[in-house]
């Protein structure tokens, strides 16, 4: 079983599953979203609504544009060419435009709010909210420096990954987690074999079992390969799952 797991929406992956011929359940939205190969939902996790009007007001007063995630909608306040081109560059479709987010908070369940801004901004935003937060939001980056995360306290694609396997009945030594980012430590410490492109930061480095060549696809194919055939000899006739990508193998 193949499982993507990404801090996108279903709608950015399955291109990309049609391409490859596959059928399988899926994580998304940094893990607040798991659907299985129907699209049907196995797990929802959502930010409460009180934490999430402080962040939308708190990071638009400096100067922030933000997009709000509710299951695969995507809303924003007003039309933004920096949103749309990222959303572009990660197959996205472009945010809803849905006026003051406030609003909507009152009838939409929202799963994460993502503020977009400078790395500067950003690192800024991300110390500031830390303080007046405490632990009602989790704060993440996953590998863009331009993008701040906000995440119901305990979100994550290792929780999600984790729901997954209760589900279907997969142990976890039986699981093999690839990623490059902060978004994909939770999937290390929770798989039986965690593997770091070459290319991640020290810390997703340091919590993966193994690291492999950079994000090139020749080089990670290989890599990938000699771990799953080093888990199969291993574990005889019980062979690895495998979650890839920020996904989950």
């Amino acid at each position: 079983m193949v499982v993507f797991a990404t801090g996108k929406t279903r709608n950015a992956v399955i291109s990309h599953l049609k391409k490859l011929g596959i059928e399988s359940p899926g994580i998304f939205n940094q893990g607040l979203i798991a659907l299985d190969a129907d699209g049907k939902t196995i797990h929802s996790q959502t930010l409460d609504p009180g934490v999430a009007r402080q962040v939308i007001t708190f990071a638009e007063d400096r100067g922030f544009t933000l997009v709000a995630y509710s299951g695969s909608r995507m809303l924003t306040k007003t039309r933004s060419k920096v949103i749309e081109e990222s959303f572009s560059t990660y197959h996205e479709n472009p945010p809803e435009i849905v006026g003051a987010l406030q609003n909507v908070l009152i009838n939409t369940p929202i799963n994460k709010v993502i503020a977009f801004g400078d790395p500067v901004g950003i690192k800024s935003l991300r110390w500031q909210l830390n303080a007046s937060l405490g632990g009602s939001a989790r704060l993440m980056q996953a590998g863009v420096p331009e993008h701040l995360e906000i995440l119901p306290p305990g979100g994550s694609k290792g929780n999600a990954l984790k729901v997954l396997c209760k589900h279907y009945k997969i142990a976890a030594d039986q699981v093999m987690a690839i990623g490059d980012a902060e978004n994909d430590i939770e999937m290390f410490q929770f798989a039986g074999i965690g593997v770091a492109m070459g290319n991640a930061d020290a810390k997703t480095k340091e919590a993966a079992k193994h690291v492999v060549a950079t994000n090139d696809r020749g080089r990670r194919r290989r890599g990938i390969r000699a771990l799953c055939a080093q888990a199969e000899a291993g574990s005889g006739s019980r062979k690895a799952r495998r979650t890839s990508g920020g996904e989950a193998c």
